[in-house]
């Protein structure tokens, strides 16, 4: 992104990032940066979403039903083996 130093994992139209973060973003350093980038995303006009991996991602993404067209409740996962 051009307005902040920060490489996003996804980007929706007009506005919105979003961060998956694994377990490098629990050192203090890093999360010190990324609280830094994330506010200035945000003073920019973009939305911030975070996924984390110590966190379900079923109730990470029910938390943005507007961003992922999900209804609570109803987000389906696929098993492996139905993949």
């Amino acid at each position: 992104m051009a307005e902040a130093d920060c490489i996003r994992d996804f980007f929706y139209e007009p506005n919105v990032c979003v961060f998956c973060d694994g377990s490098v973003h629990d050192d203090p350093a890093q999360m010190d940066r990324d609280q830094r980038i994330r506010a200035d995303l945000v003073n920019l006009g973009y939305r911030v979403v975070v996924i984390r991996y110590d966190q379900p991602v079923r109730d990470q993404i029910e938390r943005e039903p507007d961003l992922f067209g999900l209804t609570r409740g109803r987000v389906g996962f696929a098993a492996a083996s139905e993949v």
